[in-house]
């Protein structure tokens, strides 16, 4: 798994990067099996095997102020950093609720393929805050993503902006909202 997460029903919910899968177990663990939720995130139809680059890297739960759009408080939030080809990085969210498993081809996105919305780069980390959802891009910017999709990026002030550090994680202080990456 490049990504882990239990929501506040004791379900614990990972990404595969390679497989572009999303699997849950839900809780009690020791009298469950894990289910193949999604098994092909953000492929298309007819797309040329070469052409599909599809790294789900990293999965949240929507946090409890996330309001203002379709995705809801408590809502899995799986972080894409390839949807077509590494250029395009991407967020999805899907239902716990959800009953449909082995899903396809799945693009319900909270905010589609985008070059440059999160960065120039590879998106590497996801967290949360109160009201949002960060992620952290290679090239250093970090981006808060609401429920509605409306997106703010900021730069770290550590560093000049462009250069490359090719940061590997990212934390929010739910207290005061300061990131460490």
């Amino acid at each position: 798994p490049s990504g882990l997460r239990i929501d506040q029903n004791g379900t614990l919910w990972w990404v595969h990067d390679y497989t572009a899968g999303l699997v849950r177990l839900k809780s009690p663990w020791e009298s469950n099996t894990p289910e193949l939720v999604i098994t092909d995130l953000g492929n298309f139809a007819g797309d040329p095997p070469a052409a599909v680059d599809d790294d789900p890297f990293d999965v949240c739960i929507a946090p409890a102020n996330f309001t203002g759009g379709t995705v809801k408080p408590g809502d899995i939030v799986v972080m894409d950093r390839g949807v077509d080809d590494n250029a395009y990085n991407a967020l999805f969210y899907v239902d716990p609720a959800t009953t449909t498993l082995n899903q396809t081809e799945y693009k319900t996105y909270l905010v589609e393929p985008n070059s440059t919305a999160f960065g120039n780069l590879d998106l590497v980390a996801m967290t949360t805050l109160p009201d949002k959802i960060a992620t952290l891009c290679l090239d250093g910017q970090i981006t808060m993503v609401d429920g509605a999709g409306s997106m703010t990026a900021i730069w770290p002030d550590f560093y000049p902006l462009g250069l490359t550090i090719e940061p590997a994680a990212l934390a929010a202080d739910p207290t005061t909202g300061r990131f460490w990456v």
